[in-house]
């Protein structure tokens, strides 16, 4: 049962850092504003199509392509913690196997959770289950489009087994894996 305290982030006036606020104030933080505040920019929300799970067929697929900036790696270091220099030190990353600064693995693999909930839609999805292959590396600058298929349908539990791939601009394969989804 949701509970009746509505939760929310506020900026705190003396530290600019986020905190939970309960009960919230009688001003609102929109999500342009709050995007805004945490460094992201704001991008309207996507049009996710209302599908049931009976009208999911195997070969469904969905896909989500993004051009990788400075920027994302520097916010995903941020939110994530991951600072290391492999991602964002060019002297560093010349030294290291791929010769120069790579973008992170786990930046690269969250296209999956965008093409699998565009593959969803509403209403009612969840994940329960991704595997993840790192292929190649990726790199600032390139573009990587992430699919994600159905193939195989489990309707007593309301699951979707898909196979998911993200392809950089040359064709090549940089990760795959498989996720469940239930919805």
């Amino acid at each position: 049962m949701p509970s009746e305290r509505s939760h929310r982030l506020e900026p705190d006036g003396l530290t600019g850092r986020f905190r939970d606020r309960y009960p919230p104030r009688h001003e609102e933080w929109t999500y342009p504003a709050l995007c805004s505040f945490a460094g992201f920019g704001f991008r309207p929300m996507k049009s996710y199509e209302q599908k049931p799970f009976e009208a999911f067929r195997i070969g469904d697929r969905a896909t989500y392509t993004k051009t990788f900036t400075r920027e994302d790696v520097d916010t995903f270091a941020r939110l994530s913690g991951d600072d290391h220099p492999a991602h964002r030190d060019g002297d560093y990353a010349t030294q290291s196997r791929h010769g120069r600064p790579v973008v992170h693995g786990m930046l690269t693999a969250s296209l999956f959770s965008t093409a699998n909930g565009l593959l969803l839609g509403t209403p009612g999805a969840v994940s329960i289950e991704q595997t993840i292959r790192f292929l190649r590396p990726v790199f600032v600058g390139d573009t990587v489009t992430a699919v994600s298929e159905v193939v195989k349908l489990v309707p007593e539990r309301r699951w979707l087994r898909c196979r998911t791939t993200c392809v950089n601009q040359n064709g090549d394969e940089v990760l795959v894996g498989e996720a469940l989804e239930g919805k």
